[in-house]
């Protein structure tokens, strides 16, 4: 199933970069690369409130912006990217040091309806839905050694040492939902520098709708994902329009 979303997935990705292409020479086509940092937060259910909690992460996210004028001053905005997902999971009361980072990749496709204020120019806002698949997932942390857990005075608890690890986590369509469905709305700033670059940063909240594990472990009962991102963009402008359809010195 996951095979036929992601063939659906790539082909109309690839139909909707055609078509602004295709309409580049008789509208403006606004292109660019967009890098930026995000610090996510899982809205999470926990079923063992007392010894686990979760924490947000920092991640990236590195992508492409497509931005076609529709009417006035909206315009459709895609952004092919890769974003990270990360959260941490760590223990406490007689676990206490514990923790386990999970640091998830995904594929992402915003399609964003993108609004320039009137009584402002450089100020514009976004909202619009997005598809993310996940291509890669690796989790690093302390855990206990096994080998060095010995009786502590009190019968019921042991003592041991911490050691780090990192290993890859390897995805299957049964344990993971690797298809994630977002609502992204943000608000950013953006000015034109010598007459074809526009340079803008912007401030985004991405909402997750999809739990991240189809069967997560046993002490958490969903996760789902809460993005606050800040990116940088800078963008090409063709000469055939000015931006906002109107001529700014």
């Amino acid at each position: 199933m996951y095979e036929v979303v992601m063939g659906r997935y790539r082909f109309v990705l690839i139909q909707l970069v055609f078509l602004l292409l295709t309409f580049s020479s008789k509208a403006q086509l606004v292109l660019g690369l967009e890098d930026g940092v995000n610090l996510n937060k899982v809205k999470v259910q926990l079923r063992d409130q007392s010894s686990s909690s979760i924490k947000p992460q920092i991640g990236y996210n590195l992508g492409v912006v497509l931005r076609m004028p529709l009417k006035r001053n909206f315009s459709l905005e895609l952004i092919p990217a890769l974003i990270q997902k990360n959260y941490r999971v760590g223990r406490s009361d007689s676990l206490n040091g514990i923790y386990v980072t999970h640091t998830i990749t995904y594929c992402q496709l915003p399609i964003l309806l993108h609004y320039t204020f009137s009584f402002y120019k450089h100020l514009f806002a976004q909202m619009g839905p997005s598809i993310e698949y996940e291509v890669r997932s690796y989790e690093s942390g302390l855990v206990p050694d096994i080998f060095s857990v010995t009786k502590s005075g009190n019968a019921n608890s042991n003592t041991y040492t911490l050691v780090y690890y990192r290993q890859c986590h390897l995805l299957n369509n049964h344990d993971d939902n690797r298809l994630d469905f977002s609502w992204t709305e943000g608000i950013g700033l953006q000015y034109r520098m010598l007459r074809r670059y526009l340079l803008s940063t912007t401030f985004k909240y991405l909402y997750s709708f999809t739990n991240i594990n189809q069967r997560g472990p046993l002490d958490l009962k969903s996760l789902q994902n809460r993005s606050f991102i800040i990116t940088i963009s800078c963008m090409y402008i063709n000469k055939n329009r000015t931006f906002g359809n109107k001529t700014h010195n």
